[in-house]
């Protein structure tokens, strides 16, 4: 099955998780897991969040799906918002839709090179421990 976005925004990061991390003395510890946080509009104009996560000691990329809150308080209740086609419209570039076979294969191509190199230099560390 092919994805299909209509926008996407990002790669945000590297973030880093450290096992052991010490808040007074970053960095701290080897790096358990490191993610890049992308948004973007799907083809049926929904919202979504994905993070893709690259694990260096098991050398496995993943895609995770981040929750996108959706509901909107009116009065004392929550209801799910409705959104416009031309709101969403605003906010999708005059662009060819982003597709590919995976939500994986589409954020991963959207990396650089220095963001694949210290994937890698990660792997390689955490191969030596």
């Amino acid at each position: 099955m092919t994805v299909f976005l209509r926008a996407l925004y990002g790669p945000f990061g590297p973030f880093e998780e450290r096992p052991g991390r010490i808040v007074v003395n970053p960095p701290h510890g080897y790096v358990a897991q490191v993610d890049w946080h992308f948004f973007g509009i799907r083809e049926n104009n929904s919202v979504g969040r994905w993070a893709i996560r690259f694990e260096p000691p098991k050398r496995v990329w993943k895609c995770i799906p981040m929750p996108v809150d959706e509901t909107v308080r009116v009065g004392k209740s929550w209801t799910k918002a409705e959104i416009d086609p031309a709101f969403a419209d605003a906010f999708v570039p005059d662009k060819p839709m982003v597709y590919g076979r995976t939500y994986l294969d589409i954020l991963k191509a959207r990396l650089s090179k220095d963001d694949i190199a210290f994937a890698s230099r990660l792997a390689i560390e955490a191969a030596g421990r």
